[in-house]
């Protein structure tokens, strides 16, 4: 035994005696979890609008799978939480969600021309989350994703159904949106390492990015409806 123990690499011996390779079936899993949101995804692709035929709850989860700018924000704001410290993800995770009730709340008082940059406020507050160097990222996600969790709840309400029953339809949003968030948020959990680390800043820079292009366009829009309002 002791001269097979000289023969068989240290790195090998692990193996040998009955440690799991934890590091594969890590990346398994998470590449696993890949082709399973894209086959929901896939499935609600004629989700847009509402739906008579299916319930409040049914049409807010299908709203929410099929809208790409709610999708977005949300999964990288899971995967900017997977970066952090356990504590700080679950504070920042809870702020996000008391935020978001609050957005629902605060939009029946909003009028709908205060959307014109809430998209682009999406991705530059999801996109601040990413880039958050790990010296500074606690006070960052405890502002980016309270404002995330803000501005979903502003977009779900004015996307909802104008009558009593839009509650639901909020409520089966949010128990869409809450597992797609988690779901990135261990995935990236399971696979993470140092060396590809900087791809979730590179993917942060070009939310940033998005951002700035809609709210150019943003506000492009907004001055030619003023000047036809001018003109007219």
């Amino acid at each position: 035994m002791a001269t097979l123990q000289r023969l068989v690499p240290a790195t090998g011996r692990g193996r040998l005696a009955g440690v799991r390779p934890t590091a594969g079936r890590r990346h398994l899993v998470a590449l696993l979890a890949v082709p399973g949101l894209l086959a929901v995804f896939a499935g609600a692709a004629d989700a847009h609008g509402f739906m008579p035929d299916r319930s409040y709850m049914a049409n807010g989860f299908f709203h929410v799978i099929s809208a790409w700018h709610l999708l977005v924000p949300v999964g990288a704001t899971g995967l900017a939480l997977a970066e952090a410290r356990r504590r700080t993800a679950m504070i920042a995770a809870g702020l996000g969600l008391m935020a978001l009730i609050g957005g629902l709340m605060a939009a029946r008082l909003m009028p709908p021309a205060s959307l014109d940059f809430l998209v682009p406020l999406l991705f530059l507050a999801a996109g601040a989350g990413l880039i958050a160097s790990p010296g500074g990222r606690d006070p960052i996600l405890f502002s980016s994703a309270p404002l995330v969790g803000l501005l979903v709840g502003v977009s779900l309400y004015f996307d909802a159904p104008d009558n009593a029953l839009w509650p639901w339809f909020a409520a089966g949003a949010i128990k869409t949106l809450v597992p797609i968030a988690a779901a990135c948020f261990m995935a990236w959990r399971l696979i993470r390492r140092p060396s590809i680390a900087v791809g979730l800043q590179i993917v942060g820079s070009w939310l940033i990015a998005i951002a700035l292009m809609l709210a150019g366009l943003s506000v492009r829009t907004l001055m030619e409806a003023q000047s036809l309002g001018i003109s007219g």
